[in-house]
């Protein structure tokens, strides 16, 4: 039987936010061993909040949860290119994972550009839709291991998807 969320067998992990609807964080088991890690000053942006851990046991992984709230794109994409290069500059598996409030199945040229993050090695895993409209806002991105979603089923106190995923490692 897995603990549940909220129990003193989860440590809770919080980057607040000013604005409404923001902030990050993580759930981690007792048993996860980790370091907090915090971007440069200049690779702060106010496009999207960044909540980053590197994980070294029970596997070694760097995690990053992302807030974008809601509204244009504009600074978003180059922001977050210039944040990317700065956390996968590291040769350990990683997943990026959030809320990045830009609608895949809208064909607009965010949705375009934000696919173009492949050529950062990245794998995206969510396709189908993650939002109560029927968009898919929430993604999930993996580098050097690959994600497989489990289920993604609508939570009844928000308006996102609960997404349960897999994660492998890659063997080198």
């Amino acid at each position: 039987v897995s603990p549940q969320p909220g129990s003193p067998h989860y440590t809770a992990i919080l980057t607040p936010s000013g604005c409404k609807g923001g902030g990050v964080g993580i759930l981690l088991s007792p048993q996860c061993t980790f370091q907090v890690l915090t971007s440069p000053p200049s690779l702060l942006f106010p496009s999207f909040e960044s909540h980053c851990l590197r994980l070294f046991s029970p596997i070694s992984l760097r995690i990053a949860v992302i807030y974008r709230p809601p509204g244009p794109v504009s600074n978003f994409l180059d922001n977050f290119s210039s944040w990317l290069t700065f956390f996968l500059s590291s040769e350990i598996p990683t997943i990026i994972l959030g809320d990045f409030n830009i609608p895949v199945n809208l064909n607009s040229p965010a949705t375009s550009q934000l696919l173009t993050l492949t050529s950062f090695g990245l794998t995206q895993s969510t396709n189908t839709s993650t939002h109560s409209n029927g968009n898919t806002l929430d993604r999930i991105f993996s580098h050097l291991c690959t994600s497989s979603i489990l289920t993604n089923a609508l939570l009844p106190l928000s308006d996102h998807s609960l997404i349960r995923f897999s994660l492998s490692l890659l063997i080198f």
